[in-house]
């Protein structure tokens, strides 16, 4: 019985990722926007782990 539920988890856990990957490669983000949203966060970050 175990072993069937740990074969469904990783099988909905492979679904999840490929959605995720189809997901990604659809909306296609440029680099400039990804250099931007590290931008983002990594300012939202520095102000709140700075004092």
């Amino acid at each position: 019985m175990k072993k069937i539920n740990l074969n469904t988890v990783l099988l909905l856990v492979c679904i999840v990722l490929l959605i995720i990957c189809i997901y990604g490669i659809y909306n296609q983000p440029t680099l400039e926007e990804i250099d931007q949203r590290i931008m983002h966060w990594g300012q939202h970050f520095g102000a709140a782990y700075s004092n």
